[in-house]
């Protein structure tokens, strides 16, 4: 197992954790862990980092037992009888948790590295990848409350799908510094729920961050399923989206030049529960 040598060395991550435990118990949670966190940072960081002893290796041990923990409750909840299983606000306590944890630790280890001069950083497909989005991470913290690096290199690819399915198109190729700055906020806006649509659709709820969970339950109706309410949210993020995009009409000249049909209210701002 990767950076532990036995159980007591992933211990100094996750007091919790019987010491008795066998390694290979734990084996199957560290292999998606550690595919989740290569998926942001990528294989050649990865491996960097783990021959370098530091902040930024402390950072990705505790990432990766954090959410290593958090695949290990999903599986012992699952092998055990229904009168031994947690109750439910137990579980996702539980899982919530960690699965917090690890994100924080990500987000640290990001911020590390964007600090650092590591060459394998500075060249990964990860790092790269952001450059060809229409949105930065910093403009996402601003339009949607969530303040988190990890989340946004997980969710990089539906935010290009989503330029790529609804922006382009009504749009053609958009070269979005050509528009004038309010145009460029609405498009982004709009970019911002649309993503956040198909995110809530995607992820598993309690893998969302905290702040875009607590906001989304204070929205559930409480007299149907989660997975109807979470599609009832998505939908209501989807049309405001598309909302924002009708707003925005292309003048037939074949410029970049769109016309605002409708001005931005208070009522279009939305904010993430803390």
């Amino acid at each position: 197992m990767d950076l532990f040598n036995d159980i007591s060395e992933i211990k100094e991550f996750a007091p919790e954790l019987d010491v008795s435990t066998p390694m290979q118990n734990l084996e199957r949670g560290f292999t998606i862990a550690r595919s989740k966190v290569i998926e942001v940072i990528g294989t050649d960081v990865y491996n960097k980092i783990t021959t370098e002893p530091g902040d930024i290796q402390r950072c990705l041990k505790s990432s990766l037992v954090n959410f290593m923990m958090n695949e290990n409750i999903v599986f012992s909840e699952a092998g055990k009888e229904k009168d031994k299983k947690m109750f439910k606000y137990e579980y996702e306590q539980v899982r919530g948790k960690y699965i917090d944890y690890g994100y924080s630790y990500l987000d640290e280890l990001i911020a590390l590295l964007e600090n650092s001069d590591m060459e394998e950083w500075e060249n990964s497909e990860q790092k790269k990848s952001l450059e060809k989005l229409l949105i930065t991470a910093a403009e996402m913290r601003e339009l949607s409350g969530l303040d988190s690096m990890y989340f946004f290199f997980r969710i990089r690819n539906i935010i290009r799908d989503v330029a790529d399915d609804e922006i382009f198109p009504r749009y053609q190729m958009v070269r979005i510094n050509d528009f004038d700055e309010r145009t460029r906020r609405i498009l982004k806006r709009a970019l911002v729920n649309l993503t956040l649509a198909r995110v809530i659709k995607t992820f598993d709820f309690l893998e969302l961050p905290r702040p875009l969970r607590s906001t989304l339950q204070s929205e559930f109706s409480g007299s149907t399923s989660m997975k109807d309410d979470l599609l009832c949210v998505s939908e209501s993020y989807h049309d405001t989206g598309i909302d924002l995009l009708a707003r925005l009409e292309i003048k037939k000249t074949g410029s970049n030049t769109i016309m605002d049909n409708e001005p931005l209210s208070e009522n279009d701002k939305f904010y993430f529960a803390n």
